[in-house]
This record gives C-alpha cells, sequence and structure tokens, in this order.
C-alpha cells in the first residue's frame, strides 16, 4: 500500500480544509450578508453582537487561528488601520478553528503579548461556526470586506489591505480588490500540474521540473513513498535556493548560516528567490533523490556546495565569575530565540544555544569552548537587545557570566560556486 508522508511544515500560509455544512449557504462577493450574530466576543463591552450593530461602517472579518503564525504577524496591521479609520471601520477578528475554546485563545493571546509586548485591542469571536461555514476556506488568513449595506465586496488575502484600498471602499461601497483562490492550493496528494494541480499529463515515467514562486499554493515539503519506503515522489514547493541547496547537501546542515560563502559569478540575491520542484521517478531512495536533486540544481541554476576550511574574524565565548547568577535550576526546559522582537529566553539549555543566536546578533561566528558548551543555563535578554549598541550587549552578557574575545580562526564554511566547465574542443 502506497502512502502520502508530510516531511516539512507550510511557512508564508497556514492551511485549514473545512468540512462541508449543507444547511449553511456559503457567501461570496456580491451577496448581502443577513444580520449574523457575533457569539463569545472578547475584548468587545459585551459577549455578543450583530451585524447591524456596526451599521454604516466597513466590516473587515478577519479568519485565523492560533497555529497560524502568518495570520498573528498582521494583527499589528489590522490593529493600525482600526486605528487610522476610527468609527469608519470595524475589523472583528474570527477564529478559524472552531475546536479552540475561548480559554485556549485567551491564553495563547495572553503568552504573546508577554513575549512580543504587543497588546491586541481588536474585538475577536471564538466558536462561531456559523461564521466559518458562511466563508469557507482553504487557507488563512482570511478577509472578508463586508460595506455599510451588508454587502460581501471583497474575499482577500493580506496583500489587499491597504488604508488605500479601504478608502476606496469607504468612498464607493464597491471595491475592485484582488480576490483570494483558494482553488489554486497545492494538494500532496497529487503530482504537480496534475488535475486541479495544473494542466492533466499523467503520462510520464519520470520528470522532474522547476518553476518561478507559485502564489497560492502555500510552502510544503512532501514526499510520496511505498511500502518498502522508496520515494516516487518528491515535493518541494514555494521554497529559497538556499534552503534547496541544504536539503540537497545535508551535510552543511551543521554549518551556521553565517559562514555562507557565495563565490563566482553567483546572481547577487539568487539563494533567497523562491522556487518550486517536483520529482516523479520509480521508487528509489532518499540518498539517490537527494543525489538527483543536487543535479537537477546544477543544470537549473549551475551552483554546487562544498565544505572548506576559511579563516573567519570570530567571538570567543569564554565565561566569568558571574556564570553562578546563570547556572540552571533544573526547571522545566523551554527556548524563545526566534520570536524577532520579544523577550529571549533560555531555560535549562545547554550553553551551544547561545552560538547561533549571538552569532546573528554580532554579525560574527561566535565559537563556544567545548567545556563551557557543556553547560545548561538559565537567562533571559531583554526584548531589543538584539538593537542594543555593542559595548551595552557587551556589558549585559559580562553581566551574566559571558565574556567574548576577538579572535581569527580557521572554520569550516560552505561555499556556493560555479563550476567551471572546459569548453568542448
Amino acid at each position: 500500500m502506497k502512502k502520502i508522508t508530510l516531511v516539512g511544515v507550510l511557512v508564508i500560509l497556514c492551511l485549514y480544509v473545512l468540512g462541508q455544512q449543507k444547511t449553511i449557504k456559503p457567501l461570496t462577493i456580491g451577496d448581502t450578508v443577513p444580520d449574523i450574530t457575533f457569539t463569545n466576543l472578547i475584548n468587545y463591552p459585551s459577549k455578543t453582537a450583530k451585524l447591524s450593530d456596526f451599521r454604516g461602517k466597513l466590516v473587515i472579518l478577519d479568519f485565523w487561528a492560533t497555529w497560524c503564525g502568518s495570520c498573528i504577524k498582521e494583527f499589528p496591521k489590522m490593529q493600525d488601520l482600526q486605528a487610522r479609520f476610527k468609527d469608519r471601520l470595524q475589523v472583528v477578528l474570527v477564529s478559524a478553528d472552531t475546536s479552540e475554546s475561548a480559554d485556549k485563545v485567551v491564553a495563547f493571546l495572553d503568552m504573546r503579548k508577554k513575549l512580543t509586548n504587543f497588546k491586541l485591542t481588536l474585538p475577536y469571536a471564538v466558536q462561531n461556526p456559523f461564521l466559518v461555514a458562511s466563508f469557507p476556506f482553504k487557507v488563512i488568513p482570511q478577509y472578508v470586506w463586508i460595506n455599510s449595506t451588508a454587502e460581501v465586496v471583497g474575499i482577500t488575502s493580506a496583500d489587499e489591505l491597504t488604508k488605500e484600498n479601504i478608502e476606496r471602499v469607504l468612498e464607493t461601497q464597491k471595491a475592485t480588490l484582488k480576490e483570494k483562490n483558494d482553488k489554486l492550493l497545492f494538494n500532496t496528494d497529487l503530482p504537480f500540474l496534475v488535475k486541479d494541480n495544473g494542466t492533466n499529463d499523467n503520462g510520464f515515467i519520470y520528470r522532474s521540473v522547476f518553476t518561478s514562486f507559485q502564489p497560492n499554493l502555500g510552502s510544503t515539503i512532501a514526499n510520496k513513498t511505498d511500502d518498502r519506503g522508496g520515494i516516487s515522489r518528491y515535493s518541494v514547493i514555494n521554497y529559497r535556493l538556499k534552503t534547496f541547496l541544504q536539503l540537497a547537501y545535508p551535510e552543511t546542515s551543521r554549518i551556521p548560516h553565517n559562514r555562507l560563502i557565495v563565490e563566482g559569478n553567483v546572481a547577487q540575491g539568487l539563494l533567497d528567490q523562491k522556487y518550486c520542484y517536483e520529482l516523479n521517478t520509480p521508487p528509489i531512495s532518499d540518498s539517490q533523490v537527494r543525489a538527483l536533486l543536487r543535479e537537477d540544481l546544477y543544470r537549473a541554476f549551475g551552483t554546487r556546495l562544498k565544505i572548506e576550511k576559511r579563516a573567519f574574524d570570530t567571538y570567543e565565548l569564554n565565561t566569568n565569575s558571574n556564570l553562578k547568577k546563570s547556572i540552571s535550576k533544573g526547571e522545566p526546559a523551554y527556548k524563545n530565540i526566534e520570536d524577532e522582537g520579544s523577550v529571549i529566553i533560555l531555560r535549562n539549555q545547554p550553553v551551544n544555544r547561545l552560538e547561533g543566536f549571538l552569532s546573528g546578533v554580532l554579525k560574527k561566528p561566535v565559537i563556544i569552548t567545548s567545556a563551557t558548551a557543556l553547560l545548561n543555563i538559565d537567562v533571559s535578554f531583554p526584548a531589543g537587545f538584539t538593537n542594543w549598541p555593542f559595548q551595552q550587549q557587551l556589558k549585559f552578557l559580562s553581566a551574566i557570566g559571558f565574556d567574548l574575545k576577538e579572535r581569527q580562526q580557521g572554520l569550516d564554511a560552505v561555499i556556493v560556486y560555479q563550476p567551471i566547465v572546459n569548453p568542448k574542443k
């Protein structure tokens, strides 16, 4: 029996498939919205409200979920738009995942507030299955625009949320907004460009294809395997070329990103461009898939990777007498070092967790001695630490037990290069 295995996660868009609810007619652009009731409202004077309570305003329903990073990223912009247009606009956040209770959503937003110092003041509705069924979707975030006469004038992605578009709707009650098209969602159960994924072409035996970035497909990595583990389809959808190279050369993953060196005629910015790739083949091993991906990358972009020793100006991280303040007390392990702008927390974590974080902040490789790396620490870096002046950062590190010493040394580096090909004689 064949099976589909997801090996990656969805990035830039969050995916959510809604079950059919036959008793509720879905609404679309041009429809008049009935006087729907918002229930389980939070950040609002009452627990319920009707659409008619917002009569005379442009209403934007923001469908989101706690597991959707791209949804949460838009909250500050939505709040700024609400503040700008005041009583002419009403933004209501609608929890798209009706299985999430009010307590869970409130706890999640409280945690986000502590980490990011962002206080959400917009009203949000939790567990509203009627709203979710009225405006079905496959991809969130989704934004439903309802004008002052209760007509749906737009169902969009975040790109359409501009002050110019809002002003236009307020003035004309109409909109020329780009409609969000969920029909283009990439289906990992089907090969790329087959049936719902594009043109119908089922006759191939072997195929590999690169395309440019494809909007509305989300970002995913998936493969199809047989009962012996052989891979017959490998898909990488909307990822940076840098990620493709890391997938093709997994031995380079141990080397921090700030030791990536681009040489030769590799175009500026090429590694950050996003592409789609799919390989269809008789069942082969994982290592064979990576070998074919390496060759396809070379054919499409002329690039290869290698590991070489290079001289780097580094900071060596040493400890001082203040380290006793930071030795872990043995509480449950926790870390938050990716959330930009929030408090950086390492609790009961090895010191070497600092290596990548400080290397990114200081723009130089930070090397931790093997003895120091074995220690577990509890430290918190204040929000904004990454933007502090260098001397202030050094002072803070010293106070929690760490000193930096400049040192030049040879380190393994990942080299992106284009091999020189001798022309045929």
